[in-house]
């Protein structure tokens, strides 16, 4: 029977090398989602920082094309004021070339000020590369390094798993059978050590006459209390 327990907890170690192994593996997606997600923000930043800049030079070109066409129309007027024959188609068209002098004057603010707006958004535009550049590094490497541990945890998993099939081979089918079932139960441990008569698992006192009998070793005994697999274990004196 003791070669049972011995099995038992060979067994458990695995298995617990196994759960805090699936906890470390759960744990590592979210953190390389996390980080991906601040490189994919930081693209998004740059790519809106060129989109606002090419949206600016598009309307400062457009407003220059008006500025133009505004012009042409200018000097037209102009020339059509030289062959005028009366003081009222006189009067009318400087009217007119007045109106449109103003709305040159108007666009070429604008267009000014659109300039000025190219510089800032082509300046915003060239920082935040420059912040995408200089983070992207030390993602990538955070990224990389994680990916890698998560890798070594799978391979690490299948190892653990291949040693458990191995050990639980030579345990006997219902046995295996209440110790899975108890360690599910429990998430933590299944065979626990009965120490001062004191069940390890949930601290319990157990009758003298239990005691004894985990000490003697001669049946699986559990806590009837916690349900625990129990093991003697002598207090040694540094304990």
């Amino acid at each position: 029977m003791r070669e049972d327990l011995d099995r038992l907890l060979e067994l458990q170690k695995i298995d617990v090398a196994l759960i805090e192994a699936a906890w470390e593996a759960e744990d590592l997606p979210p953190r390389i989602a996390a980080l991906e997600g601040q490189l994919t923000s930081a693209d998004a930043l740059v790519t809106e920082a060129e989109e606002a800049m090419q949206q600016a030079t598009k309307d400062r070109l457009r407003l220059e094309g008006d500025l133009r066409d505004q012009g042409a129309k200018l000097e037209d007027l102009k020339a059509k004021q030289l062959v005028i024959k009366t003081n009222e188609e006189y009067a009318a068209l400087t009217h007119e070339i007045d109106y449109m002098r103003k709305t040159i004057s108007e666009t070429e603010d604008v267009v000014l000020k659109m300039l000025e707006d190219v510089d800032v958004k082509t300046a915003e535009l060239e920082e935040r590369k420059t912040a995408a550049d200089g983070a992207r590094g030390e993602l990538e490497k955070q990224i990389v390094e994680l990916k890698d541990e998560l890798r070594k945890l799978h391979e690490y998993v299948t190892l653990k798993n291949d040693e458990r099939t191995r050990v639980a081979m030579h345990v006997d089918d219902k046995l295996l059978l209440r110790y899975e079932r108890i360690l599910s139960s429990k998430g933590d441990s299944a065979v626990v050590p009965l120490v001062d008569g004191v069940c390890t698992g949930c601290y319990k006192h157990l009758p003298p006459q239990a005691a004894i009998e985990v000490r003697r070793g001669n049946r699986i005994t559990e806590c009837d209390s916690c349900g625990r697999i129990l093991y003697w274990r002598e207090i040694s004196e540094d304990e």
